[in-house]
């Protein structure tokens, strides 16, 4: 398994995809307290967020979404997301007469999906462009609904880009956006079934080395922290009971995630750890060349104490953790 990004909301994205921490549209409260939303448009080009990828050949896109009133209105014939690589646009999510269809390039388009508007869905799609053909595939609730097929000479995707052009009927009368909850991307495996279940601290755990507690943590922009003067001090915390599925699925992977601040002295990096049974398993260290808002993330596919798939007795036992670093 190849994962390339996990996230709740609009981490990662840029130019205009916004977090959202209000009532759930698209995110299953139980999994996650916050998603993403973009403003759709009417008749003009609305934001265009994108996501910058390592360029790949394959992409596994999965999320949650749900979608505004009027977003089905058959004056809605515009495009939804881009793929683009080296070579310009590869493939769309088109809207079609207000239903969802997928193209290849931007003119070969495969079978209409009609949604029920403010409703919640959960969506992967598929893409290759391996220099040979280029394939979009979109799934609605793990059934195919649209695939195209291109034989294209194009090779490589590494950007999503919301064009977001004419994607609303009429403007809509009030919540004119598009949410989207536990997004994962994968450049290998499929993400059909997957789900992703966000976890926050409920205690300090066993290290407190740095300046504050858990609760300067715990909500996101709320404008509390903790903080730390010198290199190699530690904080740890204990983690929230874990709320996802519990009948034999796999879990794939932990992402550890954490908003730092960095000043121009003091530390200059961190790096992220689990503690696990006693002992500390540190990830990789990230380094920070100025002081703007950046996002340390850092990602364990196995127990790193057993060498073996996480249990969810492992998630409820374990503590995450920062060091600084000089």
């Amino acid at each position: 398994m190849a994962i390339i990004h996990i996230a709740t909301d609009n981490e990662g994205w840029e130019n205009g995809m916004e977090f959202y921490g209000g009532a759930a549209k698209s995110r299953d409260a139980t999994y996650t307290a916050s998603e993403a939303r973009v403003r759709l448009s009417s008749n003009v080009e609305g934001a265009t967020p994108h996501f910058d990828l390592t360029e790949t050949n394959t992409l596994w896109w999965h999320f949650r979404t749900h979608l505004p009133d009027d977003s089905s209105g058959g004056a809605a014939d515009g495009a939804l997301i881009d793929f683009t690589g080296p070579d310009g646009t590869v493939a769309r999510i088109d809207v079609h007469n207000g239903n969802w269809r997928v193209a290849t390039g931007t003119t070969n388009f495969g079978s209409s999906w009609s949604f029920d508007e403010e409703t919640a869905y959960t969506i992967d799609i598929y893409l290759l462009c391996d220099g040979t053909n280029t394939t979009i595939t979109l799934y609605v609730n793990g059934s195919e609904v649209s695939s195209a097929t291109t034989t294209s000479t194009n090779e490589g995707i590494d950007q999503i880009l919301f064009s977001n052009f004419d994607t609303l009927g009429v403007s809509a009368s009030g919540d004119d956006y598009m949410y989207l909850s536990e997004i994962l991307m994968d450049d290998a495996d499929s993400t059909i079934g997957c789900r992703v279940q966000g976890m926050v601290l409920d205690g300090d755990g066993f290290h407190t080395e740095w300046t504050g507690t858990y609760t300067g943590l715990i909500t996101k922009n709320d404008g509390n922290f903790i903080e730390s003067d010198s290199a190699g001090e530690r904080y740890s915390g204990t983690l929230e009971a874990y709320a996802g599925p519990n009948t034999g699925e796999t879990i794939r992977g932990i992402l550890a995630e954490i908003e730092i601040f960095p000043s121009t002295t003091g530390p200059g990096g961190v790096t992220q750890f689990l503690r696990i049974d006693g002992t500390d398993y540190y990830g990789t260290e990230q380094t920070f060349t100025d002081t703007r808002h950046q996002k340390a993330v850092d990602f364990f596919v196995t127990n790193p104490d057993t060498e073996l798939a996480w249990t969810i007795a492992d998630l409820n036992a374990l503590e995450i953790g920062v060091r600084s670093e000089t």
